[in-house]
Formats: C-alpha cells, structure tokens, sequence
C-alpha cells in the first residue's frame, strides 16, 4: 500500500505543480524586470546567489518564469528559489521530465502554459509574485553539479490576466465523523463536461483546526489520499504543525509554503489547496476525514470560463426593403453561454429618436466575468415627407378660380429621402369645394397626402337693372332717379352687386353702366339710359325803368318776362305787367314750366311813390337871435312813404353841417363851428324821399353872446355878463377902460379912483399863492400852483430846479408841474402899482434807497473789462477778461454767468428785457479777426446772435424808438440790425477801413450816426433808409487832426 499512497501523493503533488506552472499569461503584455539568467550547481557546498531588482509598483503584477535544465543542461535535483525572503518554489518538484509522472495531469483551459520542449521536457513554470518597489532574489541550488537553470522576472501588466471563475457546488464544511471514518457525499451537477473546474479545500478553515489525513474522490475517482493530507504537500501551511503531527521532523520543513498555486487570486490561507478537475454532467464527490473532533475542512467546486458569451442582437419591427424603418422600433438582445451561462443581458432598447445608421449596442455578461458586446444599425425616420401643392393660377381672394387650374406638387424629406412624388394634375370641371388628393411617400415608408380645394366657376353671373320712377311722357325725370340692381349667380355667387343707388347727375339720354362679379371674379354688365333735369327753368324779368339806388321808382313800372332752360326746353312762360299805385314792397308774380316738369316762378318787388317829403326847421327859429354860438339845430322831417334821411343836407352860411342825427322825424344837428357874429347867419336843409322826389327849408339868425337882445355884429361889448349892467352901446363898466390905464373903470370905481383919470390906479398885491400837495411821496407827482394877483399887467412864475420860468401869466390862473426834486417855485407880478413877490416850496419826502450791495467789490472771477451798465431793475452787466458775460443782481451778487461769451469791452445796450452785448471773439490781441452781437434776455436766453467783420471793442447803441442797434467794428465795418431778431438793415463799410473803439453817437434827429475812429476823424453816416448805396452813405467826413489846437 506504501507504494501506492506514494504514487498518488506524487500525482497529487504533480498536480498541484502543475497546476502553478501552468497559470496563464497568454493575455497579459509582457516585459522583463530581471534576466533571463541561467544558473548552475558548482562542485562543493550549496551555491546561493542574489539578484537585486526594481519593479515598477508593487502588487501582484509579476511572474518568475523557471526553466529547470534549459538546452543541454540537466535539471537540477533540489534547491530553493526565494523573493525578498519568501520561498516561491522549490527546485525538487521542478526536475522531473516527460514520463508517466510528469504526464499524470494536463491543464485544458491554460494551454498556452503547457508548452512542449519538442524533447518531451516540459515548459517553463511561471510562479506569480507580489513584489516591492526594491526586491530580492535570492538562487540556493543543491545537487549534481553541472546541472542548471534559467531564471527570468516578468511584468504581465494586467492585473488579473489568469481566470474567470463561476460558482458551482457551492461552498461546504466536512468534519470528521466520531468512530471509524466514514465517507461523505456531495453531488451537483456541471454545464458542461470537461476539464473546466477547479477544486479549492482549504484544511482548518475557521475556527477549524486542519484534519490529520482523509480522502477525496470525484466520480470514484481519487483525488487526494491521507499523505496528502500530511505536512509537506500540496497545503499552504500556516507556519505550525498541526495537533498530533510530527513536529520534530517536519519542524523547519513547512514554515513556508513552497508555492502558492494562485488561480486568479491569492491563496489567503496557508492551509488552501487548488486542484484542477474534469467533470461530467452529473457528478458525486466523496470525502472521508480523519482527525480530531473540532477539525475539518472546507471545499468548493467552481468553474472556469474564459471563452466570451454570445449576443446576438433583433429589432422589430423589421426595417424595410430600403432599411429603414417609421415607427419606434425595439432592439432585443438573445445571450447565451455554453459554459458558466449568462449573468446579465442588456435589456431591449426602443429607438424613438428619428436618425440615421443609430448604433444601439448591447452586451452579455457571463457568469464568470467575461462580457462580449454587439451593435445594430437602426435608421428611423418617423416624419412624413413635406408635401406642397402649388396652383397654377392662383385662387383669387375669395378662394375661386375662373379659368382651367393646374396642381404642382414638391416634394421633400430631410431624412430618409423622397420615395415617390405625385405628377401635376389639371382640375376644368367646374364645382365647388373640388378635392384633389395627391399622395407623397419617403423611403421609410410615412407618406402625407395634400387635399387640394378646387373651387372653379367659368361661368358669369346675371344683373338686372329696375328705374325708380320712370319717365314722364316726354322721357325726362325730374328728380333723381333710384337704381336698383338684382344680381343671382349660381355658383360661386355674387361677391360685388353695385349698390342701389340715386342718380342725379343732369343730363340727356346719359348711359348708366353697371356690372356684377361673383366670388370667381367672373363679370357680367347692364346700363340704363337716362334723361334728367332736375333744374328749374330760369324765369327773368326786365323793367320798364329801372330803381333808383334805394330801390324805388317815381313813375309807373312795366314787368316783361323773359323765360329759359338749357336742357329739356321751356313748356310755359308768363305775360308782361304795368304798376302805377304808390305803394312799398307791392309784389308782381310770374311762373315757368320746362318739358321735364319743373316749374320756376319769379316776383318783383316795387317800390313806387310820386309824392314829394316835408321838412321845417324847429330850431332856430327864422329872424331870432342865438347866445350860443354853436346852437343844436331841429328839423321837423315826414314823407307819406319813405323818406330818405341820409339825403339830408344842412349848410350854416354855405358851410355844411354834417353831424346830424335823426330820431322820430326829428333831426338833431350840431354845427361843425361857431356861427360868425359879424353879421346875419343864413341856415339851409334839403332832404329826399327815397324815390327821389326832394323838398327844401331856409331861416336867418345872428348871435347875441351877452344875452342883451343886441346882435354881436352890431353891439360894441359883446361879452357882457348877464350880471353886469351895459350902457347904451351894451358895455358895462368891467368891460370898459375909459382912461386907457390898463385898469378896468369896474376896479376904479370900486378902489376909489376916477376911471377917466390916466393918472389914478389902485395898489398891486398878490392875494394868494398856494401849492396842492406841497409834499410828494413821489418823484414825477402832478402838482397844482395857484394864483391870484391885482393891479398887475405882468406876472411871471420862476423855479430853482432850471426848468424854464412862464411868463405873460393871467390872474386868476392856475398851473401843473411834476417836480423831480424838492424846488422852490416864485410868482413876481409888476403894475402901474408897483412890484409884488411871493415863494413857496413843494418838498420831495423819499424813503431812503435800500442797501443793495452787501460786499464791497462785484464777485467776478477776472478784472473787469468795461463799464457797467444797469438796467431799470437795478441789475447790472458787465464783462470780465476771463472771457465770460456776467449779470450781478441789485443785491450784488452773480446772478448768472455766460460762459465764453467773448471778450467785452463795450458798455451794452439795454431796451426793457432785452441785453444787447458786442463782444472780441477772435481772442486778446486779435482785434481784426471777428466779433460777435448777442441780444440775450434777462433770464440768460439767447435771443440771437450775429457774426461781425472784427472785432466788436465799442458798445452798441439803440435808436430812440429802441427798434434798431448800431455796431461799429474794430475794422471799421458798421452795422444796422433790427433789434428783435438780428436781422441786417444795412452794413457800411468806412473809408480807408479805420479802426473804432469809441461807442458812436446819433444826432439829434436820428438821420446820422456819428462815428469817431482811433485816427482822430469823425464820420457822419445817413441811418434814414437801407436802400442807400455805399457812396450816399456817409454825409461827411472831419480831421480832427487838422483842426487849430487851443
């Protein structure tokens, strides 16, 4: 039995050798860290040899291939390989050629490991290895000298290039059972028959210690046996002996594992085996243990599976002829997997969105890992293609054709294409609501179908045409005439029937045209003839003799009618007729009739009267004496029918008197002057009836002013008062001076005196001298002087103001002043009596003026550059050298400041709100360049603004009615511009071009400007008119330069 238990442990162990020799690399990309070296056994003790060497990362990316006895080189018989203090492998098992032992086992699916030397050797062995940044090797080979082999350190690259694992059996646990041991049973079954399976045993798992020895065998076959079991082999010990081994012996042997035969995964447990299987479809593994009661282990049975699932990929619905397809289609995938079978297949996929060549892939998972992917065109276009119908002639407004109508169609599809496409058609039936169908269709299949609305009416429409009223015998109307119109069409119907209407347009056999449309444009025409006149006929009359310019007649009136009509003709006509009655307003009648019926009739109305008017003067009286000089006169006015009263005509002695009035057959008439008292007056009127019969009065008169029943003409003291008494030639003592003293004999007589004494004449005295007010608020107040003096031919008023003394004054008298200033007024009066003097005093009492100015100088930036002028509100103007306009109102601060106005050199000119500024706009020192006139309101508006020849260094002047302003330039240009909007009157330009500083003056009647110019010459200049030429401009010229010195 020894020998059998040895023979299977060394197939088990040959297995398990394998197995690590034979892990795949054929997927991994390959690349040396180290060698190849080849290394052989020298005579003498063990040789050992180290190698030091660098890996990329550390990890579990890296094999040592061993090539135990390479080319002529024998294998060795035993040694150790070692990575940085861990023993890989051992050299013993490695050394074995082709032979019924090395043959004992295969490894199916990693082939491309089980290489054949072509000698029958095996091929190298790769040992994966988990490596440090810096690493060790270390070669310790025992035997036969002259025996070797070839190392080499590989980078595979990927970090699990070996196998896809997939579970089968599941895991399980096996105990030993108490007594003697008896055989367990685990039956499963596989998908496939073959060497595609692996067994993992982990001995002592857990909380289990590992069994002493035991047996496993596959479908009777055995797998492992109780050496197995023992130290040394195949397990991955952890470092101790188990319970009730031989610790002595082995106590060395097993503190590291000799390989770790690592299947896609490290060997966590020192205590794991992994053995390659081959299994049928339904399989029985039997397991029998030894061992301590708490001891066990723990096996598995997993699959293999490298090979790719297979997907295979469906849609539907299927694409069409053309590949295409029109409606959301749905990819399906069908996955299958001969070995380890399917984990996940992708789920269909519904193509919704429109396109062309849509890749849709899917992928099939299988239950160890491996994946394997396909994909499906899909070409999907859910839109129908784009369908236009055009036609030919277009339907009018109304949606109708009247001719033969052709339908095009265009077609088009941005997707999969145009399929078909309808041809033309043409539509000459006539109808309503034709439909005409035409379909188009793409390559996916989606069609659209266009219904095309014919409506075709050929056919016109019928009008009738009614008169309303209808002509008289004659044929003629009138009045207007109604038209009415019936329009019927028996298809498109009636779109435009011309509106019932009234004719009055005037005339003979006029043609009335009228036309029908129906909706299809068709047309159809009617027309009336029609003779209307709706005038009158005209009647005139002529008079015998015709009105004066009142419209009245003085003899007897004949009325002759004369009738006519321009169009129908006249019918009827009336006879003459003769007035002779006085009478206003009498009516005569006549009447027309035309051949249309329209009748005219005319009446005259007469005014005739034979009889002459009455007029009488009521005032003056004739032969009576007037103390008005300028008497209202009354006349008494009657005609028995119309009297004219602006035929009215009064003379005073020739003379006419035209402001009467008449009121009530009463005239009023007041005389255009005094009546002459030097003799008899003669007073004369007229007056007419308005049909011109006329009548006259005349009286005589004289005046009498004194009231003394002595006409004027004829009395020596026409002015004697009523309460004075007159002698015999009508002259009272007050009116008489009889010793020729100057003194009237009133005044004599009363002071005592004799009035026919030359010598005798009484005292001068000024009995009264007043003032009304003698104290004024204001200047310009009117102030009245009164006075009363006696004895005195001379009286004369004087005043300390220098106004102009009034002489030859008369007592009693009275004057009005408007004094300025308080002055002081003096009455003298001299007479035969002597000298008399009187003063008084009319007192101005003022408010004290206001404090305008709070600071002491104007707040202006720069020096100023002119004089100030101040306008009537105490505002003042003036320019600065800093080029600015500036206003400083009453309280002397800046109101306003116009900015690059210009430098201003002149005094302005002020009229009311308007500031009329010249200023240098050419710059200091460029006095020849330009200037510029502003007139600006108060407010700072501008006005206007004129552009002169120079500059403008002298200020402007206003005429006296403020209308034009005079600008005399630096270069001696001179300008006249209306004041209002800047407008040129005229422009003059001064001989030799002198230069003009000084602000020019106007003489005293406004006819000449006077210039001064800075050559010493003065130049008058005519402002009378603008159409002067330039040689009758200038009246004179003085050099001053030549006149004498003093």
């Amino acid at each position: 039995m020894q020998p059998r238990r040895l023979f299977r442990a060394h197939r088990i162990f040959l297995c398990v050798l394998g197995l690590i020799a034979l892990i795949p690399s054929a997927s991994a990309t390959e690349y040396s860290l180290t060698g190849p070296q080849d290394f052989t056994r020298e005579r003498g003790r063990p040789q050992r040899e180290l190698i030091a060497f660098d890996a990329p990362a550390p990890g579990q990316y890296y094999l040592l291939r061993i090539h135990n006895g390479p080319g002529e080189l024998e294998p060795v018989d035993s040694g150790w390989i070692t990575v940085n203090h861990k023993k890989v492998a051992n050299l013993a098992a490695l050394r074995w050629k082709a032979g019924r032992y090395a043959a004992a086992f295969n490894c199916p699916f990693w082939q491309h490991h089980c290489r054949d030397g072509g000698n029958g050797d095996l091929a190298p062995v790769e040992i994966p290895l988990d490596l440090e940044l810096a690493n060790e090797l270390s070669v310790e080979l025992h035997g036969r000298p002259g025996r070797g082999l070839r190392l080499e350190v590989l980078s595979i690259g990927d970090e699990n290039p070996y196998f896809n694992e997939f579970p089968l059996s599941g895991s399980h646990t096996f105990t030993p059972v108490f007594g003697w041991p008896q055989e367990q049973e685990l039956t499963f079954e596989a998908p496939v028959a073959g060497a595609h399976y692996l067994l993992r045993l982990n001995n002592g798992a857990g909380d289990l210690h590992p069994v002493g020895a035991g047996w496993l065998w596959l479908n009777g076959r055995e797998l492992l046996s109780p050496k197995d079991f023992g130290w040394g082999k195949a397990f991955c010990r952890k470092g101790h002996p188990g319970k009730g081994q031989h610790k002595n012996k082995h106590k060395n042997k097993n503190k590291h594992a000799p390989w770790r035969p690592d299947f896609g995964r490290s060997c966590e447990e020192e205590t794991e085996i992994q053995l390659p299987l081959s299994l049928a479809l339904e399989n029985t593994l039997t397991v029998k243990l030894h061992g301590h009661w708490h001891s066990g282990v723990q096996l598995e049975i997993v699959g293999v599976d490298n090979d790719l699932p297979q997907i295979v990929a469906a849609v539907d619905p299927a694409a069409n002829g053309a590949g295409w397809h029109n409606t959301d289609a749905t990819v399906s995938f069908a996955c299958s997997d001969s070995l380890s079978g399917i984990a996940s297949c992708s789920d269909p996929v519904v193509v919704e969105e429109e396109g062309a060549e849509q890749l849709i892939e899917g992928t099939a998972v299988d239950k160890a890992g491996n994946s394997a992917s396909t994909q499906l065109s899909v070409s999907l276009d859910k839109t129908p293609p784009q369908l236009l119908a055009e036609i030919d002639p277009p339907a009018n407004d109304n949606g109708w054709h009247r001719e033969s109508v052709t339908i095009g169609y265009t077609c088009a599809d941005t997707l999969s294409g145009v399929a078909s496409c309808p041809e033309a058609q043409q539509v000459s039936e006539e109808g309503a609501d034709q439909q005409i169908a035409a379909t188009a269709a793409d390559i996916a299949g989606n069609t659209t179908e266009v219904q095309t609305t014919i409506q075709l009416d050929l056919t016109p429409p019928e009008i009738v045409t009614t008169i309303t009223p209808p002509a008289n015998p004659a044929g003629w109307h009138k009045t207007p005439v109604a038209l009415s119109y019936q329009c019927s069409d028996n298809l498109s119907g009636v779109v435009d029937c011309p509106e019932d209407r009234v004719e009055s347009q005037q005339g003979r056999n006029r043609e009335i045209p009228a036309s029908a449309t129906d909706l299809a444009g068709n047309t159809a025409g009617s027309s009336a003839l029609l003779s209307i006149d709706t005038t009158a006929p005209i009647i005139q009359t002529q008079l015998s003799s015709q009105a004066n310019s009142n419209g009245w007649h003085n003899t007897p009136v004949t009325v002759t009618y004369h009738c006519s009509d321009s169009l129908s003709g006249i019918a009827g006509c009336s006879e003459p007729q003769t007035l002779v009655a006085d009478g206003e307003g009498q009516v005569l009648s006549g009447s027309v009739v035309d051949l249309a019926g329209n009748t005219a009739g005319t009446e005259v109305t007469l005014n005739l009267d034979r009889t002459a008017p009455e007029i009488a003067f009521v005032s003056p009286a004739d032969q009576s004496l007037l103390s008005d000089r300028q008497p209202e006169l009354q006349l008494l006015l009657s005609d028995n029918l119309a009297l004219d009263t602006g035929s009215l005509s009064v003379s005073a002695d020739g003379t006419a008197v035209t402001a009467c009035e008449i009121a009530d057959n009463l005239a009023h008439c007041t005389l255009p002057a005094p009546l002459a008292t030097d003799r008899e007056v003669t007073l004369s009127a007229s007056i007419k009836d308005l049909a011109g019969n006329s009548s006259e009065a005349t009286v005589t008169t004289a005046i009498d002013s004194d009231g003394d029943t002595i006409a004027d003409y004829a009395d020596q003291c026409p002015a004697t008062a009523t309460t004075h008494t007159a002698n015999a030639d009508g002259c009272a003592p007050e009116q008489l001076d009889s010793d020729n003293d100057g003194i009237s004999d009133a005044e004599e007589i009363a002071a005592g005196s004799d009035p026919e004494d030359a010598n005798s004449f009484p005292p001068l005295s000024i009995e009264t001298f007043a003032a009304s007010p003698n104290t004024l608020e204001s200047r310009g107040q009117t102030v009245e002087l009164r006075w009363r003096v006696k004895g005195a031919d001379t009286i004369t008023l004087s005043n300390d103001a220098g106004s102009e003394a009034q002489a030859d004054l008369e007592s009693p008298g009275a004057l009005q002043v408007s004094p300025q200033i308080t002055t002081r007024y003096t009455l003298e009066a001299s007479g035969p009596g002597g000298e008399a003097t009187q003063s008084l005093t009319v007192t101005l009492d003022l408010p004290p003026p206001p404090d305008l100015w709070t600071t002491p100088t104007i707040p202006v930036k720069e020096q100023i550059a002119t004089s100030l002028a101040v306008a009537e509100d105490g505002s003042a103007y003036v320019g600065a050298f800093d080029g600015n306009f500036y206003k400083v109102d009453p309280s002397g601060q800046v109101a306003w400041t116009l900015e690059d106005a210009g430098l201003v050199m002149g005094k302005v000119a002020i009229t009311g709100d308007r500031i009329i500024v010249g200023a240098n706009v050419s710059g200091s020192g460029r006095l020849e360049s330009a200037g510029r006139v502003y007139a600006l309101n108060s407010d700072k508006t501008l006005l206007w603004n004129f552009d002169t020849e120079g500059a403008v260094v002298a200020g402007p002047i206003l005429s006296a009615d403020k209308a034009t302003a005079y600008i005399a330039t630096y270069t001696g240009q001179v300008y006249a511009l209306d004041a209002q909007n800047g407008q040129v009157h005229w422009k003059y330009s001064l001989p030799d071009v002198p230069a003009v500083a000084a602000a020019p003056a106007l003489s005293a009647d406004q006819g000449a400007l006077i210039v001064h110019t800075t050559d010493r010459r003065l130049m008058a200049i005519d402002t009378r008119t603008a159409e002067l030429g330039a040689d009758d401009r200038l009246l004179w010229v003085r050099d001053l330069t030549l006149s004498p010195g003093p």
